[in-house]
């Protein structure tokens, strides 16, 4: 047998799965009660559709706290700045100096001030 479809997970618009069961002279009892179910399900996801059309879905925005983000970076940046203006370079060592350079660089790699 060759498969000129391939099956995926879902559902679909058309289904041949009772058709095909027909075709391999499945008992007709079974055949029509799987037509019953389809019918069911069919009438249960026109229901949801309708009323998922009709109803209001609120999605987060993924920008709504984009400002309040821009604030706290400023902030973080002023800080660091401020930091920064107030380390006294003609009175420091040059082994302090590369461990405040440390300190700064590992505060701004973990994002804290």
């Amino acid at each position: 047998m060759i498969f000129l479809h391939k099956i995926m997970e879902g559902s679909t618009d058309e289904s041949y799965g009772i058709y095909v069961a027909k075709l391999a002279g499945i008992n007709e009892k079974i055949i029509k009660r799987a037509e019953e179910i389809l019918n069911i399900l069919e009438t249960e996801d026109k229901i949801k559709s309708q009323m998922i059309e009709k109803s209001e879905i609120i999605s987060p925005s993924l920008f709504e706290n984009i400002d309040l983000y821009r604030d706290i970076k400023k902030q973080e940046e002023s800080d660091l700045k401020k930091e920064i203006k107030n380390i006294d370079i003609n009175n420091i060592t040059p082994l302090q100096a590369f461990l405040k350079l440390k300190e700064l660089k590992e505060k701004i790699e973990n994002g804290k001030d």
